[in-house]
């Protein structure tokens, strides 16, 4: 079962797992300008400035975003890409932790579905492997 629920109040990019996996894909000037926001913010001393760039680079190389909420819930997110391979949206979800299975599973159909979306953007991931 799928519901959404829209956010009435703006969430700090940083706190959000969509938030983060956005910027994780944004161009390079974008990134280095939230991150210079983002050092002067108070989620900074949660976060430093470093770390945050660590995460962003590790968020872009695994492709999708993942945050343990509480004991029993995680959030998941995947990027919806432009033409450009830069992020425009997010897909996200929340899923319980008990069954490592669905989580999978949810994961899969996450990223597929905004696989999908991006090339309905234009965008096309390029094969690099060998014929």
């Amino acid at each position: 079962q799928v519901t959404t629920r829209p956010a009435w109040n703006r969430t700090y990019w940083a706190t959000s797992t969509t938030g983060t996996l956005i910027v994780a894909f944004s161009e390079q000037h974008t990134i280095d300008r939230l991150l210079a926001e983002f050092t002067n913010s108070k989620h900074a001393s949660v976060w430093p400035e470093n770390e945050m760039r660590t995460l962003l680079s590790d968020l872009r190389q695994q492709g999708y975003a993942d945050r343990q909420l509480r004991p029993d819930s995680t959030t998941i997110a995947a990027p919806i890409l432009n033409f450009s391979g830069y992020a425009v949206a997010a897909l996200g979800l929340l899923i319980k932790d008990s069954d490592s299975k669905e989580k999978a599973r949810s994961l899969d159909l996450l990223k597929a579905t905004a696989d999908r979306c991006s090339s309905l953007l234009g965008y096309s991931e390029f094969d690099s492997s060998p014929s």
